[in-house]
């Protein structure tokens, strides 16, 4: 299973998706019982998708990370391409619709731009 990496500090997610033409944040809370639900689903189903780079950041750790990235419910996870949010699904997330998402990305993109 490809399991997500972490971050410590906003600084760490903004190079983390300056770093990656396609990046992926799971934005997740400790308690969170749906937050630990889903990763394991999203972790194994990115394997599929091995252009996409992804990291998990807690809100808990990173309080600031939930104003930064408007998030008020998690889990969020937050498609990135080329530095810009492309996508994000919340709180209740349906797999087929998510794998369609990164499936459409990752067939369109072509590595030099979107």
């Amino acid at each position: 299973m490809k399991e997500f990496k972490g971050a410590h500090s906003l600084k760490d997610v903004q190079s983390f998706i300056d770093a990656h033409p396609l990046a992926f944040l799971y934005i997740s809370r400790e308690s969170c019982s749906v937050c630990q639900a889903v990763k394991p689903r999203v972790e194994e189903m990115l394997e599929d998708f091995p252009m996409i780079a992804s990291l998990q950041i807690s809100v808990d750790e990173v309080p600031e990370a939930a104003g930064e990235y408007t998030v008020f419910t998690a889990p969020a996870l937050l498609m990135y391409v080329d530095g810009k949010e492309w996508f994000r699904e919340v709180r209740f997330v349906v797999m087929d619709d998510l794998r369609g998402q990164f499936k459409r990305i990752t067939e369109q993109y072509d590595g030099k731009g979107y």
